[in-house]
């Protein structure tokens, strides 16, 4: 029986070690090194081992922790009631107390204290962050509440029954109940969408910090930059580009507002005069954005 240092010595002898060891020779030595874990309990860094190690790869570890688990496969509870309900699903994680504590879908990742604690159908969701997806429900048949992804404390917490919805800042989406296939990326950014439950407010993008942060139950909007679309509540189809454009009073619809340039030219040294600095192949125009 080898240690581990010794089966490193094994695979190394006997060749230039600026030669790859040949593609079959690797496959081979798989099965060796599988064998020495596990015939070889000296070896484990930990002591006493791991516990925690089920049947059907399932894992668990804190009070409650995938207590009812039965024929589920590849679970992972770890925390303080974590996927606690859970009994014939398959491949979820909930790490965090609470997390996934009423689950009876499968493939959800839950990590963050209370991240997705109230989903019972919806599939296929993510969470990470402190009550990220709180009151995630989920319809098995409707497929509502599906495919969700929330990443920074309570992004996403107020869905229930939205789907195909990304957020990714803290309170990114906080307010989403039911509106469906939204994008919001920074803090507070679509905060407010959906706020009313109306289902209405769909299909909208916002990238930057506080981007369509009033957007309440507008569709089909896009906004990127920091604040972009202060003033879209209801409005459907604007386009809004750059730092905090779209702060004029009113809600409108299919506009497309950007910063817009301002030219002024620099005229670098050269043989043509200054009239003609335009066309001048030594001289370069910047632009200074304005916002409208």
């Amino acid at each position: 029986m080898y240690s581990l240092n010794q089966v490193n010595k094994l695979v190394s002898c006997g060749r230039d070690p600026a030669r790859s060891l040949p593609f079959w020779r690797g496959f081979l030595l798989i099965p060796l090194i599988l064998v020495c874990f596990a015939i070889a309990p000296q070896t484990r860094a930990l002591t006493p081992p791991p516990d925690g190690c089920y049947p059907l790869f399932n894992t668990a570890e804190g009070c409650n922790a995938l207590a009812l688990v039965s024929s589920g496969v590849a679970n992972t509870g770890l925390g303080w009631f974590s996927l606690a309900t859970t009994v014939t699903q398959n491949f979820n994680t909930g790490v965090g107390a609470g997390s996934l504590a009423l689950n009876s879908a499968d493939s959800n990742t839950a990590v963050g204290t209370a991240a997705l604690i109230l989903n019972i159908e919806g599939s296929e969701n993510t969470a990470v962050g402190t009550a990220a997806m709180v009151h995630n429900g989920g319809n098995a048949v409707t497929m509502d509440g599906f495919f969700n992804g929330a990443v920074g404390a309570f992004a996403l917490n107020g869905n229930v029954s939205g789907f195909s919805n990304n957020a990714m800042g803290d309170h990114a989406l906080f307010f989403n109940i039911n509106a469906a296939q939204n994008t919001a990326i920074g803090d507070l950014a679509l905060d407010s969408n959906d706020a009313d439950g109306a289902g209405t407010a769909n299909n909208n993008v916002a990238v930057g910090a506080s981007s369509l942060t009033g957007n309440f139950s507008g569709s089909e909007n896009t906004a990127v930059g920091t604040g972009a679309g202060p003033n879209v509540v209801t409005g459907f189809n604007n386009t809004y580009v750059g730092d905090f454009v779209g702060s004029a009073p009113g809600t409108p619809d299919e506009t497309i507002r950007s910063a817009s340039a301002t030219s002024r030219t620099i005229t670098e040294p050269g043989p043509k005069p200054a009239s003609s600095v335009v066309s001048s192949p030594t001289s370069s125009t910047l632009t200074a954005p304005t916002l409208l």
